[in-house]
C-alpha cells in the first residue's frame, strides 16, 4: 500500500460516497470543502473501508489524514495569543491538581479571542497538556534527585497520573500524518473511530 495520501484523490473519492448518500453532487462538495465536511460529520456512519480500499492505503491513515490534517487545514490554527491563554490556563489547572475535563475546557473555551473549530482547539488543548505533563514529569525526577519539593505532592502525583494517562493514549493509534506538525489527537480520533466506522 503506498504511503502518501493524495488530498485531491482522498478528497473525490469521499466526496463521491458523501454524493451516494446524501444527494448533493460530488463535483458541489468539492467545490466548497466546508460543506463537504458539514456532510460527512453530519452522517452517522461513514465507510472508510471503502475509502482506503479505492486510495490503496490504510484505513486509519486516510481517517487520520482527513481528520488531524484536512480539517484543520481546512479551519485553521489556534492563533499565538490564544495558545499562551491555553498554555498559562492549563498550567495553572495541574499546578492545582484541577480537572482538565470537559467542564474545565468549556470554561478555557470561553477566554479565547474568537471560537474555533473544536477539531483546532482539542488539538491545540492537547498539545499543551502534553507538553505541560511533560514539564512536571522532568520537574518532578528533578525535585526528587536534588530532595526539593519545588512541585507540591499533589500536582506530582497529577502529573504523574496524566503521564499515565498520555502513555495509554498514545498506545491507541501510533500511525501519524505526512504532517507531523501536530501530535495525534487520540481522543477525536476514538470518538468519530466509533462513530464513522
Amino acid at each position: 500500500m503506498s504511503g502518501k495520501i493524495s488530498s485531491e484523490k482522498a478528497l473525490k473519492v469521499i466526496a463521491t460516497q458523501i454524493s451516494k448518500r446524501c444527494g448533493v453532487s460530488a463535483s458541489k462538495l468539492l467545490d466548497n470543502y466546508k460543506v463537504l465536511d458539514e456532510h460527512l460529520t453530519s452522517l452517522i456512519k461513514f465507510n472508510w473501508n471503502l475509502v482506503a480500499e479505492q486510495m490503496n492505503v490504510p484505513k486509519a491513515r486516510v481517517y487520520r489524514w482527513y481528520f488531524d490534517t484536512h480539517q484543520r487545514n481546512l479551519y485553521g490554527n489556534v492563533n499565538q495569543e490564544d495558545m499562551a491563554i491555553i498554555r498559562k490556563e492549563v498550567k495553572k489547572a495541574v499546578a492545582k491538581g484541577q480537572d482538565l475535563g470537559l467542564p474545565f475546557q468549556k470554561d478555557l473555551k470561553s477566554k479565547l479571542s474568537q471560537v474555533y473549530h473544536r477539531n483546532s482547539f482539542t488539538v491545540a488543548f492537547n498539545n499543551c497538556k502534553r507538553l505541560i505533563v511533560m514539564d512536571f514529569q522532568k520537574n518532578s525526577v528533578h525535585s526528587a534527585s536534588n530532595d526539593t519539593n519545588s512541585i507540591s505532592d499533589h500536582s506530582s502525583e497529577l502529573a504523574k497520573e496524566l503521564v499515565k494517562e498520555e502513555k495509554i493514549d498514545n498506545l491507541s493509534f501510533i500511525a501519524h500524518s505526512p504532517f507531523e506538525e501536530v501530535a495525534p489527537n487520540d481522543f477525536f480520533f476514538d470518538f468519530f473511530n466509533l462513530v464513522f466506522e
